[in-house]
């Protein structure tokens, strides 16, 4: 940094300030970031190669006893390459690759003029030596519509061979770049009779300096320019791996840009009076501006087989358009690298979903509207669709958690993409929460830089409940009572029993009465199960939900009455860090103080709560970790923490101050390390503090979010019990949600993450008030059952001489 007064002895440069990729495109919610190998064998003229073999970097996270670590991986491109022909589909794929080689042409085009223009030229041109190459590793990144933007161009990359024996499979990519390049450069042909035969078949007004050069020829060919044009077509025939870049028999379309290009350099020269100087240092070699005609004539004479397909109405294949993607060894890679880029579960590998037949349309006024909305499985929409009818709705049951949702746009020029603006443009999984959930299909204008939405289509999709809730319990009937610890399809225990199990000899009110003579419990992880009241545990449908409770073992956890609670927290600050799990409990008890919840919102940021409890209560929320932002600008826990407490400031070293911690999956017992120490750094060693463990959640594969495998979640259970052992040493209160959700885990309500237990939704106002009386303020209730029950445990810890004495 400077100081303000040498501000004016800093150094400047011009430089390019570029806006950073806004909408990257995700594999399994992480960038990725490809790197191809670019040959130049001449800068000017042009001429240039990539080769098909590449590397695609990818971080991937896994699971730890304390924490999630990520880790870098870096697989060959050909497998990215089949991972998004499968995922995204073939035209996605051409897109991809098309896109890729134009800005490589573009990018290189660019540097030849910058350098044809800069004061060091008239240097090189006078040491210009035959035979002189550049082996470029040029780093890119793509958008959601699979355009590609350079990030980098490294002049010396590195074909270092790691030791590692994971690394072999890059090894060999980096030995077969290195191979090719020599054969390209140092392979003998002899092509000097075909160069001959096809310039005097192609070209009707081309001269050759010192042989037949008029002024009526368009251009004469010195003899630089024909070894130029020799060695064009020596390389084409011995290109190995590689493919070539510039010139093609395609490279037509790069006349009005290399045109504007010659434009800008020869106008930078003339200011700069060096337009001579150059023109001298030339000699008699010819650059890219007047060489194009030429080597692209000649290309699309040696490879006129391919330039006819590419002018008939037949799709080019993908192939055409990037040669050798998969003709190399790397495609023999082992499984494990295939399950890296495919998320390492089977339920990663999307299926395109069956669409109609639909041609698309040039009809500008079909550019807002879908031809056709596609879900797997199929869901009935209401009502029938239309084209120009953009809401619809659909009740599925409760067993269909994840649907994948897309759609087709009517308009060639169109698209659609799921959620967002910067969603996927594919079919996208989505998960249904219990109750209402909704979906918005975007169309997009593909024709514009940046995304625009031209219209928006709303799926309304209501998941049933398990059970009917117009059934009405009667207590006085028979039933019987059964407990569930952990469901048979996420059975995270292989020594505990899975699905609904009968307890034999008892009714429900027995249990009722039972249970209500137990002690209240002295800690919030005692050990339980669900209890609830069925008409055959065999079948989970037709039991009384409404009417589960979480039982522990040897105690019970109480409903504290209004009154009591308020008395309770007269006096006591509240404050909550953690994801949106946590402030679904900090929600919850905020209703109970004051009988309503009157504010609310979902902030991922910091708030206070001030006016609760007649004005005795004050609850504070910080919303970490903040995984929206990249990890370099995630503030770290101990800071979000001082944060905290600074804002609810001035706090009592005693039990009038709470602090509860926790989210899904993120705790681990070094957020505890850190919280111990920093509390103790702000002498409030004495405060009560409190954990939520770990929640049920992400076992469902949606774009945007880590999925864990069936291993991982077991593992969860492991690490919930390293947390709740440590918290317990440090004298923390626990509140082991993982047990409670787990069991119930497919009763989460709307989410991606398929983590919440509570939703909150607006009370209906009355619809009719006393003449003169101003409307009410508006009102709020947190719904969910689980969520209240393990919120009610923490009431039950906050009060827990109250709770006893119940």
């Amino acid at each position: 940094m400077f100081k303000c007064q040498n501000i004016t002895r800093a150094s400047t440069r011009r430089a390019v300030v570029q806006q950073a990729l806004s909408a990257a495109l995700l594999v399994h919610g992480q960038p990725v970031s490809l790197r191809v190998f670019v040959l130049i064998t001449s800068l000017s003229p042009l001429r240039a190669y990539v080769h098909t073999e590449g590397m695609v970097r990818l971080r991937s996270y896994r699971s730890g006893p304390t924490s999630a670590k990520a880790s870098m991986r870096v697989q060959p491109l050909s497998r990215f390459w089949r991972f998004v022909e499968r995922n995204y589909g073939r035209q996605s794929l051409q897109t991809a690759l098309e896109s890729l080689s134009d800005v490589l042409v573009r990018t290189l085009l660019v540097a030849e003029a910058v350098l044809q223009s800069s004061p060091l030229a008239l240097g090189l041109r006078k040491s210009r030596l035959p035979k002189c190459f550049q082996l470029l590793g040029v780093d890119l990144t793509l958008n959601t519509s699979f355009q590609p933007v350079v990030t980098e161009v490294n002049g010396q990359p590195s074909f270092y061979r790691s030791p590692r024996a994971e690394d072999e499979p890059t090894n060999g990519l980096k030995q077969r770049v290195l191979a090719d390049a020599v054969n390209l450069l140092f392979g003998a042909r002899s092509v000097a009779d075909q160069m001959a035969e096809a310039i005097d078949e192609v070209f009707e007004n081309l001269g050759i300096m010192g042989l037949s050069c008029q002024i009526s020829h368009d251009l004469c060919l010195s003899r630089e320019d024909l070894l130029f044009l020799m060695d064009t077509r020596r390389e084409s025939m011995q290109t190995g791996g590689f493919q070539q870049l510039y010139p093609t028999y395609k490279s037509g379309q790069y006349k009005t840009f290399i045109d504007e290009l010659e434009q800008l350099q020869m106008g930078t020269l003339e200011a700069r009076g060096a337009t001579e100087d150059i023109q001298r240092s030339s000699g008699s070699q010819h650059g890219t501006a007047d060489m194009h005609p030429v080597v692209v004539a000649l290309q699309r004479h040696f490879n006129r087989h391919l330039a006819d397909d590419n002018y008939s109405d037949l799709e080019p294949e993908p192939s055409d358009v990037w040669k050798g993607t998969n003709n190399s060894s790397a495609q023999h890679t082992d499984k494990q690298e295939e399950d890296f880029l495919s998320g390492g579960q089977d339920f990663y590998a999307w299926s395109q979903p069956t669409l109609t037949n639909v041609t698309c349309s040039k009809d500008p006024s079909t550019m807002p509207y879908l031809a056709q909305i596609v879900t797997e499985p199929l869901v009935r929409l209401q009502p029938a669709f239309k084209p120009q009818r953009t809401e619809y709705f659909a009740n599925v049951s409760y067993d269909l958690v994840l649907l994948k949702v897309w759609g087709l746009a009517q308009h060639c020029g169109s698209h659609v993409r799921v959620d967002d603006k910067y969603g996927p443009a594919r079919p996208a999984n989505y998960t249904l929460g219990v109750g209402e959930n909704k979906v918005v299909l975007y169309v997009m204008d593909g024709g514009q830089p940046d995304p625009w939405v031209v219209n928006a289509y709303t799926l309304l999709i209501r998941r049933m409940p398990l059970a009917d809730d117009s059934l009405v319990f009667s207590p006085a009937a028979q039933h019987q009572v059964c407990s569930l610890k952990q469901e048979c399809e996420m059975q995270v225990s292989p020594i505990e029993p899975c699905g609904l199990y009968s307890e034999v000899g008892v009714d429900w009110p027995t249990y009722l009465e039972k249970t209500a003579r137990l002690p209240v419990c002295k800690d919030g992880s005692s050990p339980g199960r669900w209890m609830v009241p069925c008409e055959k545990c065999a079948a989970k449908d037709s039991c009384f939900w409404k009417e589960a409770r979480w039982q522990p073992y040897r105690c019970r956890y109480v409903n504290l009455p209004q009154r009591t609670l308020a008395r309770c927290m007269a006096g006591k600050k509240l404050l909550f860090i953690g994801d949106s799990t946590n402030r679904g409990m900090m929600h919850y008890v905020m209703e109970r103080l004051n009988g309503s919840l009157q504010h609310w919102d979902k902030t991922h940021d910091l708030r206070v709560y001030a006016n609760l409890n007649r004005g005795e209560t004050a609850v504070a929320f910080a919303y970490y970790p903040q995984f929206w932002l990249p990890t370099s600008q995630r503030p770290v826990f101990d800071k979000a923490l001082y944060q905290l407490i600074e804002r609810s400031k001035p706090l009592q070293n005693n039990s009038n101050t709470v602090l509860i911690v926790g989210g899904v999956h993120w705790l681990a017992t070094q957020h505890l390390y850190m919280l111990v120490k920093a509390l103790r750094g702000d002498h409030l060693q004495g405060i009560k503090l409190i954990i939520k463990t770990l929640g049920a959640g992400f076992h469902q594969p949606v774009e945007g979010i880590h999925c864990l495998s069936m291993k991982e979640q077991k593992k969860l259970m492991m690490q919930n019990l390293w947390l709740a052992e440590f918290a317990r040493h440090y004298n923390i209160d626990v509140i082991d949600t993982f047990n409670i959700t787990v069991a119930r885990y497919k009763d989460f309500l709307q989410g991606k993450c398929a983590c919440h237990f509570h939703k909150v939704v607006p009370v209906q106002a009355p619809k009719t008030r006393p003449p003169g009386k101003p409307p009410p303020a508006p009102s709020f209730h947190v719904e969910g059952d689980i969520n209240a029950i393990y919120s009610e445990i923490l009431l039950n810890r906050i009060c827990a001489r109250e709770a006893e004495d119940s």
